[in-house]
């Protein structure tokens, strides 16, 4: 994984020249449901580069003064992942991706994919991989994908949107003729 800083003053530039921002006191930052609240402008930032997870060129936000990590298509809290793009070593990077966040010791991690009432619990991380590293075993386990799905649904049934471990079983089990 690649790490960049964002400089501040940079992004103090940058909003200012976004007249939506006009009247925003920075020094504000309410972060309450609703208020449009906005990070402080002096907090660093890091954007984390992952590589190939559900797709290519995934990025990461890390806010070290927050202990806060905004893990984009890196994470997913309580939903199936999105396999369909992967191959069984994709997938095995993209849970070493998210083990490399963990390594951060986050006090929240904010998933790409989630059910709208998850914890954004640091966990999810964890959880994260081991979906994946689930799912190239049943890869190896299973002769179809209708028995890779059945095996998926078995280990992780309350996740929600099972059409996308409908779409990744698919290509990860294709049919021959």
């Amino acid at each position: 994984m690649v790490r960049h800083r964002a400089a501040p003053a940079a992004l103090r530039r940058r909003r200012q020249r976004r007249p939506r921002d006009r009247g925003h006191d920075p020094s504000d930052a309410r972060t309450a449901k609703g208020q449009g609240g906005r990070l402080r402008e002096d907090l660093p930032l890091e954007v984390i580069e992952a590589g190939f997870t559900d797709t290519s060129d995934s990025t990461s936000l890390w806010v070290p003064d927050l202990r806060l990590i905004v893990a984009g298509d890196v994470a997913y809290n309580d939903t199936h992942q999105y396999t369909a793009e992967t191959t069984t070593e994709t997938r095995e990077h993209w849970a070493q991706a998210a083990e490399q966040l963990a390594a951060l010791r986050p006090a929240a991690v904010i998933a790409g994919h989630k059910k709208p009432d998850a914890v954004d619990d640091p966990a999810i991380l964890e959880q994260t991989a081991n979906y994946l590293r689930d799912f190239n075993k049943a890869v190896a386990e299973t002769a179809t994908a209708e028995e890779l799905y059945d095996r998926m649904l078995a280990l992780y049934p309350h996740r929600a949107n099972p059409g996308a471990l409908w779409g990744g079983s698919k290509p990860a089990k294709p049919a021959h003729s």
